[in-house]
């Protein structure tokens, strides 16, 4: 039997997308109890973005292949291995080395596949669906009908999973998911709340507490689960991942999930609770490994589940896969007057750490004179960038400064996704010495209906700054803070009293920081200060922090 020459996809250390690439390479014949299948789908998911920042547990040391699971057909049989014959569909979880166009396996791991199933469904019940039938039917015995379950991050892969599986046995599904995708799942008979605001702790509770709860997240957040399981009826918590270190993007400082997963077990040393933990992670020597795939494929095979695909990619261009999981780009929201290339050193600075960062100018700053265009054109201009994102699977940290506060509170509600999500939308938000409005409030109406003596309307429609150096750039050098003034652009002034038109500000569903800049004298820090207390009172989901000069830029 010859050796061929194959492409694979190699990890080649633990860090960011920049370690992967795809080689050429040569794979060995079969080993006897072998077979050689010529890979046509892998499948991708969170366990290789944990492979890739070494955080996976127990994995191999890089440099490695990834490649969790994968269907093909049976290309070359070793020598004592005749249970499949050549061409014959086959899948397996391979746990490695499935990136690749051919893969060695051990036998006694394939399965077959039948021709009438979709192939790219087919790869997925592999992993993310077999995971999913342990959850519910080895982890735990308490899914059945009229109990409640609840299932974080329920429009993700496994989640997803979960949830259908969970339907089938007659039980009561909740969970946290996209707010997009609420009327999707409330058709499913699902009842869905949003991550950021936690509002799902209260309203468990209120329903009388779930007797299961699946937690992807994992550490700090397990404390979150445990607290809406029931309490006079048995009742378990099973985690089954430690995804927390992954959702705060590629930079994030890797954390073992040896230490969550003891803190999650040791709750079953609670006495006096009828509540209980387990962790359940997917082992293909496991005993009950073949049954239940078994029954996962013939779930497809009968058309009872059906696998939604968010996307495929040629081997070729796997690293893509890996620049689109979490957080993956930053759009920025200008002020009043004020331009993309007012924050050339912010913009310089992201982009100096590998962050793709969105910027346009938007409509009312077009400095045409007078203003032909509304704080609502803003608002679209806005969804309309954030929509092009969200088809691309991509996960946006929003930035809005002064004026963008405005706009960013009005349009970006109904894009918010958790951070675990594989759906693209706004994670959080940062704002910067930025307006915090409520529903149909406009700037003027935070001031009592009167804008700042410093802006004074001019006859022709505009608003103009008194002083824009004092006011804006009294902390730059003179020729810099010249330039900046020079860049300013024309803004109208109906736009300041124009009110936002949105049924749920940005800040109540999605984690806001705000970044309080106390040398601002466009709006002072107290200002800041009371617009932070004031959505705090309302339980936004907020963190603040304090700046003397912000990269003297704004």
């Amino acid at each position: 039997m010859a050796t061929h020459t194959i492409r694979k996809v190699v990890y080649s250390a633990y860090g960011g997308p920049s370690n992967v690439s795809v080689v050429t390479a040569q794979i060995p014949p079969p080993a006897k109890n072998e077979v050689q299948v010529d890979v046509i789908y892998s499948g991708f998911s969170g366990a290789d973005i944990q492979m890739r920042l070494g955080t996976y547990p127990m994995q191999k040391a890089a440099p490695l292949t990834p490649g969790y699971c994968f269907v093909g057909r049976v290309s070359t049989n070793g020598d004592k291995s005749s249970k499949f014959g050549p061409g014959q569909l086959v899948g397996a979880l391979s746990v490695y080395d499935a990136e690749t166009q051919k893969i060695n396996i051990l036998e006694k791991y394939l399965i077959a596949i039948p021709d009438r199933v979709d192939l790219q469904q087919a790869v997925a019940t592999f992993l993310d669906w077999n995971t999913a039938y342990g959850l519910v039917h080895r982890a735990t015995n308490l899914v059945g009908k009229g109990q409640r379950v609840f299932i974080h991050s329920i429009s993700g892969a496994v989640g997803y999973a979960i949830m259908t599986l969970c339907l089938l046995e007659g039980a009561e599904v909740y969970g946290t998911a996209s707010e997009r995708n609420h009327e999707s799942l409330r058709q499913l008979g699902v009842t869905p709340f949003t991550y950021a605001n936690k509002n799902w702790v209260s309203e468990m509770k209120q329903h009388g507490g779930a007797h299961v709860v699946y937690d992807p997240i994992g550490f700090e957040h397990y404390n979150d689960s445990w607290d809406i399981l029931i309490t006079d009826e048995p009742s378990r918590l099973v985690g089954f991942g430690g995804n927390m270190n992954i959702l705060q993007g590629d930079d994030a400082k890797p954390r073992s999930q040896y230490v969550g997963m003891a803190k999650l077990l040791a709750k079953n040393g609670c006495l006096f609770t009828k509540r209980s933990t387990s962790f359940y992670y997917i082992d293909r020597d496991r005993a009950t490994f073949m049954e239940d795939l078994q029954a996962v494929m013939n779930l497809l095979t009968d058309g009872k589940v059906e696998v939604p695909i968010k996307k495929v990619w040629d081997l070729e261009n796997v690293r893509e896969a890996h620049e689109t999981w979490g957080l993956n780009a930053v759009l920025l929201i200008t002020g009043a007057w004020h331009v993309p290339d007012h924050y050339y050193k912010l913009i310089h600075e992201l982009e100096s750490h590998g962050i793709r960062i969105i910027y346009e100018r938007f409509p009312t700053n077009n400095n045409v004179v007078p203003p032909n265009k509304t704080i609502q054109d803003d608002i679209d201009f806005i969804k309309d960038l954030i929509s092009k994102e969200v088809a691309a699977g991509t996960h946006l940290t929003v930035i809005a400064h002064s004026w963008g506060g405005m706009l960013a509170s009005a349009a970006l509600a109904d894009f918010v996704v958790s951070p675990e999500s594989k759906e693209g939308g706004v994670t959080d938000i940062i704002f910067i010495a930025a307006f915090l409005p409520s529903e149909n409030d406009s700037l003027a109406g935070l001031f009592g209906g009167k804008l700042p003596p410093a802006l004074v309307p001019q006859s022709d429609g505009t608003l103009v700054p008194t002083d824009p150096v004092h006011l804006f750039y009294h902390d730059l050098p003179e020729e810099e803070a010249q330039w900046a003034k020079n860049t300013m652009v024309a803004h109208g002034t109906d736009v300041q009293y124009a009110p936002i038109n949105c049924q749920k500000e940005a800040w109540r569903v999605i984690p806001l920081t705000y970044i309080i800049c106390e040398e601002d004298r466009g709006l002072l820090s107290f200002l800041q200060e009371g617009m932070i207390e004031k959505v705090e009172e309302q339980g936004s989901l907020f963190r603040s922090t304090g700046c003397l000069l912000l990269i003297a830029l704004f």
